[in-house]
């Protein structure tokens, strides 16, 4: 019967392996783990002891990346002053025209809004309705009246004249002179037309009744109404009383509108009136107020006075206009 031969395994292989075995086992006690923290740093426990070995390992960077690091920072530092100086730049450029068209849009606003507000109130204006009533029933019987008087003044002497500029010396003692009718001594007269405006108001179309102020019409040699509706007419005649300062005239009655008098005794202080007339020539013309004051006089002592104190315009023109 054959036999197996086995081979001797020699003790220093076994040695050697068992070596290794240990190395290996050592390595992996000694450094099983490995990790790095948020700081950069290397962290390395040991199963041998409890203790915790920690060593620093700093990234080493090199010089280019050093350098575009650095280059970076500087960078971002100076992006909030480029902002700055940007913003600085467009406020100081287009900040007036922007600050202008903003100012103009609130007060478009402003004037949009006062409009509709204006429409709005203008729906309970009572006041305005009655004031157009008032002009359109009294208009047609205001009229203008236009006065002429004849004035007789003595003309300056010729030679009185040329004395006066050019002296004892003067051509006009040297040219010949004709004769004068005038009697020696009185100077030669000139005659012209003084003229005069007033306001009246037909009192009574069918009559032709004009009421206005004694002294629109007093000493009148020629006296015109012109009506509403710009006809021309002459006065027939005129009746005045200089202690009422009223006058009537007397017109041809042809298609005349006439207002009738109201009681000025029922009026009060602080009601509204109108007062209608032709100030300085502007016919129909048409001003507000109220009574200030009633029973006033003035410094003349040889007229009847109770008047009526108003504060809606009275000008030149407006004498003879009724107040309504």
């Amino acid at each position: 019967m054959r036999g197996f031969h086995a081979n001797p395994v020699r003790s220093t292989d076994v040695q050697w392996v068992k070596v290794r075995k240990i190395a290996t086992a050592a390595q992996a006690l000694v450094a099983d783990k490995i990790s790095r923290t948020k700081e950069g740093k290397v962290v390395s426990r040991s199963k041998f002891g409890r203790r915790e070995c920690i060593f620093s390992a700093e990234r080493n960077a090199t010089e280019p990346e050093r350098l575009q690091e650095m280059k970076m920072n500087r960078v971002w530092k100076s992006v909030p002053l480029m902002i700055a100086l940007a913003f600085a730049g467009f406020v100081t450029w287009y900040g007036p025209t922007l600050m202008g068209q903003a100012a103009y849009a609130v007060a478009s606003g402003e004037s949009r809004a006062a409009r509709e507000s204006l429409a709005e109130l203008s729906k309970h204006d009572s006041l305005s309705p009655l004031f157009r009533a008032v002009n359109k029933a009294v208009r047609s019987a205001v009229v203008v009246v236009n006065v002429k008087q004849k004035v007789a003044a003595p003309t300056q002497d010729m030679d009185e004249m040329f004395r006066r500029f050019f002296g004892e010396n003067s051509p006009r003692r040297q040219m010949p002179r004709p004769p004068t009718p005038q009697q020696p001594g009185q100077a030669p007269k000139r005659e012209y037309f003084s003229r005069g405006l007033g306001s009246g108001v037909i009192v009574d179309a069918e009559k032709g009744y004009i009421l206005t102020n004694w002294h629109v019409v007093n000493n009148a040699d020629e006296v015109e109404v012109v009506t509403h509706d710009n006809r021309h007419l002459q006065a027939q005649w005129v009746r005045s009383d200089q202690a009422t300062d009223l006058a009537i005239i007397k017109v041809e009655p042809d298609r005349l509108f006439d207002a009738p008098l109201g009681d000025s005794d029922k009026m009060e202080v602080g009601d509204w009136v109108m007062a209608f007339g032709a100030p300085e020539g502007l016919s129909q013309t048409v001003t507000a107020g109220i009574i200030s004051a009633k029973g006033r006089t003035t410094s003349r002592g040889d007229a009847y006075q109770d008047f009526i104190q108003t504060d809606a315009a009275i000008n030149h023109g407006n004498s003879g206009g009724p107040l309504v």
